[in-house]
């Protein structure tokens, strides 16, 4: 498990702002060009909304590839292609549980997770494993299972990196995820990490990446 104190969390949130933006053109393929590379926006659908949910329930995030994808590029070119195939597309994500009694948060043993749909990359660097969508048949999803093992405050996170896809065989690019639900409780966090970390979120989520917070009761 990992942990983190969280004065150094907020020391982090400043740097973490400018670093996004570099990080929405970023990836591990030295030979990507951001510029020209092409960007999908996709919502996951949550099935508990609400600001709490008891302990045994499974918060379930589903996402879905379109039947028409939307794209476009930092430049502003767009296309729009009819999803024929579905070679590989995945993202990566963290869930948080906040210590609110020794001001730490922790990454790790704190929920149980699983995909009842899909398929899972390891992501070391991702703490977790990484959903990949199941490219048999359509309709294209996963469907992440999240289990808290312990009553608290949490959230969920979609790593700040845009995954990457590949479809009809031929067509590469990098997608957002975010959640597709109006109120993201981020007020349940502020008052342990301050508007600073508000902020960043929110700045996070205008750039298409989720952050979902959530009561365990």
């Amino acid at each position: 498990m990992c942990t983190l104190n969280l004065s150094k969390m907020k020391t982090l949130l400043s740097s973490s702002l400018i670093m996004v933006i570099g990080i929405l053109n970023f990836k591990c393929d030295p030979d990507r060009n951001p510029y020209g590379t092409y960007y999908a926006s996709l919502k996951g659908q949550i099935n508990k909304i609400t600001e709490s949910i008891v302990l045994g329930d499974t918060l379930k995030l589903t996402l879905q590839w379109p039947d028409v994808l939307s794209t476009i590029t930092p430049l502003g070119d767009t296309r729009s292609d009819a999803v024929n195939s579905l070679q590989y597309a995945w993202f990566a994500y963290r869930v948080y549980k906040l210590d609110t009694v020794n001001n730490r948060v922790s990454l790790g043993d704190s929920t149980k997770e699983f995909l009842s749909e899909g398929k899972e990359i390891q992501c070391y660097q991702c703490y977790r494993f990484t959903p990949y969508f199941s490219n048999n048949t359509k309709p294209y999803k996963c469907v992440l299972n999240i289990i808290p093992q312990y009553k608290g405050i949490y959230y969920l996170e979609i790593v700040p990196q845009a995954g990457a896809f590949k479809i009809n065989k031929n067509f590469e690019g990098l997608f957002t995820v975010n959640f597709n639900v109006v109120d993201k409780h981020f007020e349940l966090i502020t008052p342990y990490f301050g508007t600073a970390w508000e902020q960043a979120m929110q700045e996070i989520d205008s750039r298409g990446f989720g952050v979902y917070c959530f009561r365990v009761i």
